[in-house]
């Protein structure tokens, strides 16, 4: 047995003269996706409360994206993930300085992928594939100078997603029809195969049919409105989801509780 590598007579050439065998090509820049106020903070032990107290202070590249669209007209015309091709990023600043020389060639850029199933982040991420020169996150739930309550409303508006008028349609219609119960199983299978654009909202539209059986047993809103919430969570819990999974508020647990006690 003899232990020995055999190089090939190309690869004995290349290494004979002395030519690199690899090098890096591009430059890859991360860019964040966060809700506002929801960024990252790191900090070192014994440092906490001064990190958290400053947390609201420090801008992350989105937000610096945000502030160089209020100063820089230029900046405008470019998508959040075309920035890095003509701004460097400051650490020490924490800011986005022109670039001296464009290298579109060598540098990538790459947004954090977001789970769906975070939905607000989600829809802001493809708010900011689509939007230039946005200067705030109020201004990302801005179209033709409505401000939305929320971004999937806003990518509504934009044309980037499907509204719910048809699903609308189809609660409206079953709620004539069906029971409570079944028109809670019928809101479950569209929040589970149908990717409503706004969830809360449809739920919303009809809730009061969705807890019409409680109000009739308990006769107080508030104690119908956390049984009909907790019985859509079960349901959902047995396919693996939450209601918090498509933004629907949980039910009042001490409501809940109380009902348990009164049975």
């Amino acid at each position: 047995f003899i232990n020995a590598r055999y190089v090939s007579p190309p690869e004995a050439v290349w290494r004979l003269f002395s030519y690199e065998l690899h090098k890096p090509s591009h430059r890859v820049i991360r860019l964040p996706v966060h809700l506002e106020d929801y960024h990252t903070v790191y900090f070192a032990p014994g440092q906490e409360l001064e990190r958290v107290q400053n947390a609201a202070l420090a801008r992350t590249r989105l937000t610096a994206f945000f502030s160089l669209n209020e100063t820089d007209p230029e900046a405008r015309q470019y998508l959040y993930h075309e920035i890095p091709m003509h701004y460097t990023w400051a650490e020490r600043d924490r800011r986005w300085n022109r670039r001296r020389r464009v290298m579109p060639n060598e540098t990538l850029s790459r947004m954090y992928a977001v789970n769906p199933l975070d939905r607000e982040r989600f829809l802001l991420r493809l708010l900011l594939l689509h939007r230039r020169g946005p200067q705030s996150f109020r201004d990302m739930r801005t179209v033709d100078g409505i401000v939305y309550p929320t971004y999937a409303a806003a990518a509504v508006a934009l044309g980037l997603l499907e509204d719910d008028q048809a699903l609308l349609a189809c609660m409206t219609e079953s709620a004539a029809v069906d029971t409570p119960a079944q028109l809670r199983y019928l809101l479950v299978t569209i929040l589970l195969y149908c990717e409503a654009a706004d969830p809360l909202a449809l739920y919303m539209a009809s809730e009061e049919d969705l807890r019409q059986d409680f109000f009739h047993r308990l006769r107080d809103e508030d104690r119908a409105r956390a049984a009909c919430l907790d019985a859509i969570g079960r349901l959902l819990q047995g396919h693996g989801k939450t209601l918090a999974d498509y933004g629907l508020p949980n039910p009042d647990v001490a409501l809940l509780e109380e009902d348990a006690g009164g049975d």
